[in-house]
């Protein structure tokens, strides 16, 4: 366990209801590759605010990363739709799609990803 996992896991001992916290814990522990906790954490992030755009796109990341892009997609069509000029969202949901795969997926994300050139045009591509 990390010094600020520790940290974060005693402060919400405490105060539980700190989601600005429970937020970094959960980054944390994604970038830990702590996949399993970083999604529990996300999922009780969700529960209070199931509208919000960073933790839909947060629980998304861990989603792909650990090789649950289909998994991802309905979150991350959420967050365009609650945030449509949210980049990282349209870039995220794009590599999800890719990693779907097959014709329907590649489709897709050229879709997507024509979205978003138009509305990040100038954006670096990736």
């Amino acid at each position: 366990m990390s010094d600020a996992e520790e940290m974060l896991q005693q402060w919400l001992g405490e105060h539980a209801e700190d989601q600005e916290a429970r937020f970094l814990l959960a980054r944390i522990l994604a970038w830990q590759d702590k996949r399993v906790e970083a999604l529990a954490e996300y999922d009780r992030l969700l529960a209070e605010k199931p509208n919000n755009s960073d933790y839909l796109l947060g629980k998304s990341l861990v989603l792909v990363r650990g090789g649950q892009a289909q998994a991802a997609l309905p979150l991350l069509r959420k967050a365009r739709r609650l945030s449509p000029d949210y980049e990282d969202v349209w870039r995220l949901q794009v590599q999800a799609l890719r990693a779907v795969g097959g014709e329907s997926g590649k489709r897709q994300a050229r879709i997507v990803e024509s979205g978003a050139g138009r509305r990040f045009p100038h954006s670096k591509q990736e």
